[in-house]
């Protein structure tokens, strides 16, 4: 059975962190820089103050199995858009040794019963078109793309 827990563990984060910092760093080394768990856990430190973020772990039989990090967003209305507010899915990870198991959907159905306790309409995340596995999970998750941001190194 899979359990969440809310956590403020800057520490814990930090941790957990690793992996995901490791692979962004692998994939895009011009922007992510290598993994330093003492300078993230000062973020983390900083971020679990704020009361728009909240943080989760997952666990199964005792054991750590993922963990995610959401925002709570406000779009105000505006000429442009209709005000709305979303969930903001920051980070979401599966340990290695647990995917294929079916805990990232029942992360995401966590994270979607958290958006309707928050009253958001919306849950939105990012994900990096080389991450071509998170890609593949998110649309199979019910994620659509709503815009590409384009970008170029300037020599």
């Amino acid at each position: 059975m899979l359990t969440f827990q809310e956590t403020v563990d800057a520490k814990l984060l930090a941790e957990l962190n690793g992996p995901i910092q490791d692979l962004h760093a692998q994939l895009h080394p011009e922007i992510f820089k290598p993994y330093d768990q003492a300078g993230i856990q000062e973020f983390y430190a900083y971020l679990v103050q704020e009361d728009s973020f909240r943080f989760f772990t997952a666990h199964q039989s005792n054991s750590i199995v993922g963990y995610f990090v959401v925002e709570t967003r406000e779009y105000p209305e505006s000429p442009f858009i209709h005000g709305y507010r979303a969930l903001y899915v920051h980070q979401i990870f599966v340990m290695e040794s647990a995917r294929k198991q079916g805990i990232g959907a029942k992360i995401v159905d966590k994270i979607k019963a958290l958006s309707r306790e928050e009253n958001c309409s919306r849950l939105e995340l990012d994900v990096w078109l080389k991450n071509s596995g998170s890609t593949t999970f998110f649309e199979k998750s019910g994620f659509e793309a709503q815009k590409q941001i384009l970008s170029q190194t300037i020599d």
